[in-house]
Parts: C-alpha cells; structure tokens; sequence
C-alpha cells in the first residue's frame, strides 16, 4: 500500500506545477503555495492563471513580500 502512495506521489515531482497545484488543493490558505504555483505557472508562460495566484497570496497574507515582488 505504502509503495502505491510512493509511486502516485512521485508522479507529481515530475513538473512541478503539479506539486504546488496539489499543495494548493491540500492547503488553499497557504500564501506560499500560491506563490509558488504562480511562479511556476509564470515561467511555463500560463500568466493568466499566474495572476490569479499571485493575487490569492497576496489576499492571504498582504505582508508577503516575495509574493509582491514576484508579481511585479
């Protein structure tokens, strides 16, 4: 059983826009995780949806620098 988790799991390392989606889906109220799929997300040209995230970190945690300055 613990093998099957392993396997379904690594398959997520293997883009890293999947890893943040599902850190995103597990903790929807973490300003990080945001910000980390909108980076991604940006680097992968996906700025719309980028924006969103970016705009959700900052609404999460308005302090968040690097979530202002990575939007910037």
């Amino acid at each position: 059983m613990l093998g099957g988790v392993t396997f379904a799991r690594n398959q997520l390392y293997r883009d890293p826009a999947l890893i943040w989606t599902d850190n995103v889906t597990t903790h929807p109220e973490g300003a990080r995780g945001h910000n980390n799929l909108a980076w991604t997300l940006q680097k992968q040209g996906k700025s719309e949806l980028a924006n969103a995230h970016f705009a959700r970190a900052i609404e999460l945690q308005p302090d968040y620098l690097l979530a202002h300055y990575s939007w910037g």
